[in-house]
């Protein structure tokens, strides 16, 4: 069952790759981002975790994958779990539009991928998954994002475009790009999953009203690194941004 809901999300993300090609909105500089919430434990989380995996190589997309602790209970750890990751994954219960799965879950549930903090779907679902990026690959951008190696710091500068909301989170979220985990216990015991940008580090590193650029210098950073800004508590992302390597 677990390879014919592989093959699935492999043909689906093949096609998606093509739409999103074939759409003029993919050649301009917006990024989408694609939060996945996964655990090391979840049966139904690695065809989602390959489907991130796939999704970080393209370079309009902005994907992450929090690592949950709630599963931990079932008797196995996840050694990338942590407990900001649930928080911020309970920020979005009650904000996001669920109408792509129906709302047949109400709460946290595994694996979820949330599209630029609006909507939530199923992991694994890389037909949908597709759609609403291609969606938000075609809306304006309410901020740019810059970001600069100066020395030792990062230079991070937020310019508005037109009228951004108020009340916008500055986030910075580390993350590591790629590692191979066998499991060696619980429902997914004995198999070796490959986790792609799984997310280190994340911090509120500043509030912005969007009414005058503003410039932010930060230190004791670790590429690669996103800057994501977002409104209020699991609100729309505005703009986002990530750094990879060291420009220069």
């Amino acid at each position: 069952m677990m390879i014919k809901i592989l093959r699935s999300v492999l043909a689906c993300m093949a096609l998606g790759a093509v739409s999103m090609i074939a759409n003029p909105a993919s050649a301009q500089s917006r990024s989408v981002v694609v939060e996945l919430f996964t655990s090391l434990g979840c049966s139904s989380c690695p065809p989602a975790d390959e489907l991130l995996r796939k999704l970080a190589g393209d370079p309009d997309i902005i994907a992450l994958a929090y690592h949950v602790d709630y599963w931990d209970y079932l008797g196995w750890k996840d050694t990338f779990g942590a407990r900001a990751n649930t928080v911020r994954q309970h920020n979005y219960v009650g904000q996001t539009n669920r109408e792509w799965i129906h709302q047949r879950m109400r709460g946290k549930f595994t694996p979820e991928i949330v599209v630029q903090g609006t909507d939530s779907l199923i992991g694994h679902n890389g037909t949908a998954i597709g759609k609403r990026i291609n969606a938000h690959l075609a809306e304006p951008d309410m901020a740019k994002i810059s970001m600069q190696i100066e020395g030792s710091d990062l230079m991070v500068t937020l310019t508005p475009i037109g009228s951004p909301a108020p009340d916008m989170r500055v986030l910075m979220v580390g993350f590591l790009p790629e590692e191979t985990v066998k499991i060696k216990r619980g429902e997914n015991a004995g198999k070796s999953v490959v986790y792609a940008n799984i997310v280190s580090s994340f911090e509120e590193v500043a509030k912005w009203q969007g009414k005058e650029p503003l410039n932010l210098k930060v230190s004791n950073f670790k590429l690669p690194i996103a800057v994501l800004l977002q409104s209020g508590l699991g609100g729309p992302i505005v703009a986002a941004h990530q750094l990879t390597a060291d420009p220069s």
